[in-house]
């Protein structure tokens, strides 16, 4: 689960969703939030708490990285540039594991990638 802050009522509901039933939680949240705000939700719980894993996005507490002259407050999210590097990591992670156990994988590739046959594309439709 994905929560910059972490805390949310619709990314703690979920999790505590999935804990009840047996499932394990990832959370992919600022670790610097998790460790200073105040917990909001009427559990008592951030996230984090909830988490069997915790994926610091090591983005600062608000966010926000570029301070505007005049402006009271930072701009630029740095949440959202560390939720598509996260997510890529572990995406690209996954496909070395299982291509290392042998698993055949269906992998979406751009049309624009050349080196790739156009007929591969029909294989990865019809597996899916």
């Amino acid at each position: 689960m994905y929560s910059h802050g972490g805390l949310n009522a619709a990314p703690i509901e979920a999790a505590m969703y999935a804990k009840e039933r047996g499932l394990k939680v990832i959370a992919i949240t600022s670790g610097e939030n998790h460790k200073k705000a105040a917990a909001v939700h009427s559990s008592g719980n951030k996230l984090g708490d909830l988490a069997d894993v915790l994926i610091d996005n090591c983005c600062p507490l608000e966010d926000a990285l570029v301070a505007i002259p005049d402006y009271y407050q930072k701009v630029g999210a740095s949440s959202t540039v560390a939720a598509i590097t996260i997510s890529q990591s572990i995406a690209s992670e996954t496909a070395l594991r299982l291509q290392k156990l042998g698993h055949k994988m269906y992998i979406f590739v751009s049309q624009n990638v050349t080196e790739v046959p156009k007929e591969y594309m029909h294989e990865v439709y019809a597996s899916y």
